[in-house]
């Protein structure tokens, strides 16, 4: 599996979602990248994608679940993958298993 680096993925998730943002949420990510804050960064776009609807690419999506398990943060952020893993589901095609 490819390392997952908090930089890599920050600046990823702000090129998926910078166009969705607002200028004060976009002005917070880019001071947290700015600053070096990769860490903060990716929580802050995170939330802002889950609290808006906004979805991810799957690869996208795949490689943020890798980082949150490689830097134990799965806890933090378990609601945040449920979503995601069910709209890459839904994405390609595969119907969610019914509890």
């Amino acid at each position: 599996m490819t390392l997952i680096i908090n930089k890599q993925l920050a600046w990823e998730l702000a090129e998926q979602l910078g166009g969705r943002l607002t200028d004060k949420e976009r002005m917070a990510v880019f001071v947290d990248l700015g600053s070096g804050d990769h860490a903060a960064a990716i929580h802050r776009l995170i939330t802002i994608a889950t609290k808006c609807g906004h979805s991810l690419p799957i690869g996208t999506a795949k490689r943020f679940h890798a980082w949150a398990y490689a830097h134990h943060v799965q806890d933090l952020y378990g609601p945040i993958l449920a979503r995601i893993e069910a709209a890459c589901v839904t994405e390609v095609g595969i119907a969610a298993p019914h509890p």
